[in-house]
């Protein structure tokens, strides 16, 4: 699946849409509950293997033209991530700013920033 999200990537930088990869968010819209309940096992580490912001999966009833023969009930979107960027691990997060204490950081950036702080 990641040369096929690679390659969706790569068009929509080709067209100025993005920038970095890590300015999208993908999302792989699904007419298999087979496929959707796979690819929910691995949601927690998608974002990371595609080296994007955020991945999103979606059931849909039915599917114009899939990817390939082996993932012929799968299409791929790409749209710009929601909320800011974290200048910590630059990616894009809707919870940049929620902690006053660090206000440029996501969430999971103040965690680490936090126990790195208590450790020293």
């Amino acid at each position: 699946l990641r040369p096929h999200v690679l390659k969706a990537l790569e068009d929509k930088r080709r067209n100025n849409d993005i920038g970095s990869s890590l300015e999208a968010k993908v999302i792989l819209e699904t007419a298999s509950v087979k496929d959707l309940d796979y690819l929910k096992g691995f949601e927690k580490i998608l974002a990371s293997v595609f080296i994007v912001s955020q991945v999103q999966l979606q059931q849909t009833k039915e599917i114009a033209q899939g990817l390939s023969e082996d993932f012929s009930k799968i299409q791929i979107k790409i749209e710009k991530a929601d909320g800011q960027k974290c200048p910590r691990c630059w990616n894009y997060k809707v919870d940049v700013g929620i902690n006053s204490d660090h206000p440029t950081l996501c969430a999971h950036c103040v965690a680490v920033v936090k126990e790195s702080i208590n450790a020293a």
